[in-house]
């Protein structure tokens, strides 16, 4: 009976305990609203004090006006680390310019006939010149603070890297000049509209100018480098407003490089007539030390379709040569989109120089094909045979002497003679040779 009465104590303590007051479904979305209603609240006070934020930050940029009413927020963002990348490469202060208004930009932009391109170390654009929407139809704004790789051929994306890359060997200093071809993307067409840059095809850019060293300097190193280059758009030969300069003569050749068409007026400039050069190679006629810059340029023409050749030599018929430059692009079928040929702007630098110099086999025959030309049209002026002059010491008597016809002692000289000399005995010394006394090598 014990165990029963205590059981029965128990059950009515738990039934004394006051239970939970369930809240009516009314209470319930009154207080939900209520929570909605602050996180609500919150949030607009976050996003005020944000833009407040964005607002003042976009307004210590260095950019026009209105180009600040139509930046969202990741553009200013983007503007602002670009800004803080050119100041760190500066080491000044570059707030009383602005990126796109400067008081001699129009006038330095024109002089250089191409866009300024500063890039960092990362592969970021921190600034490029407003004029680059003349010749790549893109935005100043837009490209500012994205990566290059991302406006460039991926089949350069390689080249780009090592070239934005120093290698510097224990006792040498790197080379910090740079000169190079980029694809980069165009959204202008041949007609002059701009295309969406989905749609935008590539454009061959010739990229000059060097690596600088920036940041904070120590006496070993600096904090890192940036290249700063000018991009200048490789012109299409049929949109060439160069040619009509009178020392620029447009030359066509097949994929092999043989010459196909030439200009009348190669004649003018190196001597030759254009039956000279049809059927034959341009290989054959530069200079030897040319060579390998030459090599590189065609090797970047096959890759990439258009490409500017330094200054080099290009030799002359009867001997010699003429500083020239060339710009040359690949033409492609517009069916196939195969490549066909090749054409050629040569613009003319200088006269001939050195023409006493015999730098080729061509010209060496050339040489001797007008010598032989001279021998004949004098041999009509005078016989060659012995005629009778009057002698000085005897008047009146004659004696017989021999006269070579006029250009007979105008003959090549061969530039080899004053390099090699006669061999000596003194030469046969020191050397591996057959003794042909002891039948053995000495």
């Amino acid at each position: 009976m014990g165990r029963k009465s205590k059981l029965l104590d128990k059950e009515q303590d738990l039934d004394n305990i006051e239970k939970p007051v369930e809240k009516k479904p009314k209470e319930k979305r009154r207080n939900s609203e209520k929570r909605k209603e602050k996180s609500r609240d919150a949030a607009r006070c976050r996003r005020s004090k944000e833009s407040e934020i964005f607002t003042d930050l976009a307004n210590t940029l260095p950019v026009p006006s209105n180009v600040i009413n139509h930046m969202d927020k990741a553009s200013v963002m983007r503007l602002a680390i670009a800004y803080l990348k050119i100041r760190h490469i500066l080491g000044t202060d570059a707030s009383e310019t602005e990126f796109g208004k400067d008081n001699y930009d129009n006038f330095l932009m024109r002089a250089m006939d191409g866009f300024l391109l500063v890039v960092s170390r990362e592969g970021d654009i921190v600034y490029v010149s407003e004029n680059i929407s003349q010749y790549l139809g893109l935005c100043q704004m837009d490209l500012l603070g994205q990566p290059l790789l991302e406006f460039s051929h991926p089949c350069d994306h390689e080249e780009l890297k090592e070239i934005l890359s120093i290698h510097k060997s224990e006792d040498e200093s790197a080379n910090l000049s740079r000169s190079f071809f980029l694809r980069m993307k165009c959204t202008l067409t041949t007609k002059g509209r701009s295309v969406n840059l989905k749609s935008a095809t590539y454009k061959v850019i010739h990229l000059t100018g060097h690596v600088i060293e920036t940041g904070n300097k120590t006496e070993e190193k600096t904090d890192g480098h940036s290249l700063i280059v000018i991009g200048e758009p490789v012109p299409h030969p049929f949109r060439n407003e160069a040619l009509d300069d009178s020392k620029a003569l447009t030359t066509k050749h097949s994929m092999d490089f043989k010459f196909t068409s030439v200009d009348k007026s190669v004649g003018k400039y190196f001597g030759y007539a254009s039956v000279d050069l049809e059927g034959k190679s341009l290989l054959d006629f530069y200079h030897i030390l040319d060579g390998e810059a030459i090599g590189k340029t065609l090797k970047t023409l096959i890759a990439k379709g258009q490409v500017v050749t330094g200054c080099y030599r290009f030799l002359a018929k009867h001997g010699g040569f003429v500083w020239t430059k060339t710009q040359a692009t690949v033409v492609h079928g517009p069916k196939d989109g195969k490549p066909q040929q090749i054409i050629c702007v040569h613009y003319v630098l200088s006269g001939i120089e050195e023409p006493d110099q015999i730098l080729s086999l061509s010209q060496l025959s050339s040489k001797c094909e007008s010598n032989k030309e001279n021998v004949v049209t004098n041999k009509k002026r005078v016989a060659p045979e012995n005629i009778q002059i009057p002698n000085a010491a005897t008047s009146g008597s004659f004696e017989k002497r021999s006269i070579l016809p006029l250009g007979a002692s105008d003959l090549p000289k061969v530039t080899t003679a004053d390099i090699f000399v006669a061999k000596t005995k003194d030469m046969d010394f020191g050397f591996l040779g057959f003794d042909e006394r002891n039948d053995c090598f000495t």
